[in-house]
């Protein structure tokens, strides 16, 4: 099973890098445009929502122009800051104009000062994905910890953020494997089954 999920996940992530430079930007652009949507349907009363975007690593798309139509939206932003193997997730108040610091694994988060937030809404890159909402990462399950976590205390939508040619007809799945909610492509936006119970 993890050779199969490796192999996959070479597959799509060589797929993403191949992505054009311009592409990559209009993705990020439609992210900004459909992206508040997403979280305004699903959270539509009380305090405005705490949403996870992440930093992209490599090819992963941009989420700047998304934070910036959130944050003037009023969304409170967070960015995942600890990365720790067998953890769920913690995730820090971001601003898109604040400046952020490089983590140990090099990836670009909040400062350690930042206030520690628990998200509602999560978007989420993937190496692959189905429409059945199943996706690979990088193969840590952080993903997957923090997804079970926060599902056990309240209802959240995951949203998952990839390119149309990272769809996989059927990613193998784990007993552990969390589903996404919505995954946005540069094409589409496939609304996924429900988790399982």
């Amino acid at each position: 099973m993890h050779d199969l999920k490796d192999e996959l996940r070479k597959a799509g992530l060589k797929a993403r890098d191949g992505i054009d430079p311009a592409a990559r930007e209009q993705f990020a652009n439609r992210l900004a445009e459909v992206g508040p949507r997403l979280v305004f349907d699903f959270r539509r009363a009380g305090e405005p929502p705490v949403v996870s975007l992440f930093s992209p690593i490599g090819s992963e798309p941009g989420m700047l122009p998304l934070a910036r139509a959130l944050n003037a939206a009023g969304v409170r932003l967070v960015l995942p800051v600890d990365w720790s193997h067998g953890s769920p997730l913690v995730y820090r108040s971001w601003d898109p104009e604040d400046r952020l610091s490089v983590g140990p694994l090099g990836i670009r988060e909040p400062v350690e000062h930042a206030p520690e937030l628990e998200p509602d809404v999560l978007f989420i890159p993937a190496s692959v994905f189905d429409r059945r909402g199943f996706r690979l990462g990088y193969g840590a399950g952080n993903v997957d910890r923090t997804l079970r976590a926060l599902r056990a205390r309240k209802t959240i939508r995951a949203i998952g953020v990839a390119y149309a040619v990272q769809e996989h007809m059927l990613v193998p799945t784990e007993s552990h494997d969390e589903p996404l909610d919505v995954v946005v492509t540069d094409h589409d936006i496939l609304f996924c089954a429900k988790p399982r119970q």
